[in-house]
């Protein structure tokens, strides 16, 4: 999907689902009831390959839900990309396998945190900006659960800018 839009969806914008990959540069998916963009594998790892979704230039914005959710051990990249005024996270990486990597991305004012990752997830930032979210600016929870932070920036978040409870690590 290259210069693409999808809005007003009544559940996902774009479902990456089971080994499936899409590769998004310059595209807008909004307005959506669920998620923008939802990563997952059903029926336990090793089912499918990873589901992948590559974003340069990808806006999210204006979701009931998170901007990009990842779980069941699917992979987000996301490069000069934002996620913007979602109701829950910008992006959301849980469970074991569950990978995130933003460079350069702009999160502004989601309802919920930035950035979460949790439960056995993996994420990094790399010189992103991440403002005004209702919860944490980035958090990591739970045990065995990494959480990367290169450069950037986290401001004016509606509680704590760096969360790390339940045995995650951030660095």
């Amino acid at each position: 999907m290259h210069g693409g839009r999808v809005e007003g969806c009544g559940r996902y914008g774009v479902l990456v689902h089971n080994g499936g990959v899409v590769v998004a540069g310059e595209s807008w998916v909004g307005g959506c009831w669920g998620d923008g963009v939802r990563v997952v594998t059903a029926g336990g790892s090793g089912a499918f390959r990873i589901p992948t979704l590559v974003g340069r230039g990808l806006q999210v914005a204006n979701n009931r839900q998170c901007g990009v959710n990842v779980s069941g051990g699917g992979r987000a990249i996301l490069q000069d990309a934002g996620s913007t005024a979602n109701r829950r996270d910008g992006v959301a990486a849980d469970g074991e396998g569950s990978q995130v990597l933003l460079r350069r991305c702009t999160l502004a004012q989601n309802g919920g945190g930035g950035v979460r990752v949790m439960s056995l997830a993996r994420g990094r930032l790399e010189a992103c900006t991440v403002l005004g979210s209702g919860g944490p600016g980035v958090r990591g929870s739970g045990q065995h659960t990494a959480v990367e932070v290169q450069g950037g920036s986290v401001r004016m978040s509606g509680t704590e800018g760096l969360l790390v409870d339940g045995g995650a690590r951030m660095s």
